[in-house]
């Protein structure tokens, strides 16, 4: 349907960057037009053009429609970290503590900050690949390279293996 054409368009815009066209493809199709699935869809792009032209304020209240949704309160957790306004985006990150991106978001709030004490209890309470990556990177900050080849022996993943050469440069 033309809702569904009018998305992948946006998806385009947002990969060539053309922003300025976003919102006025978003603005035709008001909610009452569309299904809640599609409205919402448009809603989460015109956000995500929102927070790429540095229009934060914008972004935001959009989000506030929709207090529960992992996927508008991380890209309120993206922006707040672009502002440095670490305690917000912690404060809602923490409410999602099944979603890996908005855990991974509240590791990088973490590290930013320099809790490197938070950041190790998210790393022991999450085995993810995303979230011990993070972690390697703590234990890298704190020259602790004993506990980057412990977790990196868990892993086969590049990322991963490539701060565990990391670690053995720095030992030297």
């Amino acid at each position: 349907n033309n809702a569904n054409i009018q998305s992948r368009l946006i998806t385009a815009y947002i990969e060539l960057e053309n922003y300025t066209n976003i919102e006025k493809v978003v603005k035709r199709f008001p909610e009452n037009k569309v299904t809640q699935n599609q409205y919402e869809t448009l809603q989460s792009q015109l956000m995500t053009a929102y927070i790429k032209t540095g229009r934060y304020k914008e972004a935001i209240n959009i989000a506030k429609k929709y207090p529960d949704n992992v996927i508008f309160q991380s890209k309120v957790v993206q922006v707040l970290i672009i502002i440095s306004d670490y305690k917000r985006g912690e404060e809602i990150a923490k409410r999602f503590p099944d979603n890996i991106i908005m855990q991974s978001q509240l590791m990088s709030i973490y590290i930013k900050t320099e809790e490197y004490d938070e950041a190790i209890k998210l790393g022991e309470n999450d085995k993810s690949e995303v979230i011990q990556s993070n972690l390697i990177s703590v234990y890298l900050l704190q020259e602790k390279y004993n506990k980057v080849e412990e977790i990196a022996k868990k892993f086969d993943c590049a990322e991963i293996q490539s701060q565990l050469v990391t670690a053995y440069i720095n030992q030297r």
